[in-house]
């Protein structure tokens, strides 16, 4: 299941198949495209903050870099 705001429209969940079929991913009509957040153990996500029970200072939050900046 893949979770896209992008899903929020047919046009946006179109361009999310469309990249899956030009990355080569075969059977990427059997994946389940949505704007809904299903219940699940783990989720995976690159822009993500794990909340402990104490919220992030003002600092923290601008100087929060996903994954792929380094």
């Amino acid at each position: 299941m893949i979770l896209t705001t992008r899903a929020h429209s047919s046009a946006g969940a179109s361009a999310v198949r469309a990249w899956l079929r030009d990355q080569g991913l075969v059977d990427w009509r059997e994946i389940t495209i949505t704007d809904r957040k299903p219940p699940a153990t783990l989720y995976v996500d690159d822009r993500a903050w794990r909340f402990g029970g104490i919220f992030p200072t003002a600092a923290e939050i601008s100087g929060f870099r996903p994954w792929r900046a380094g």
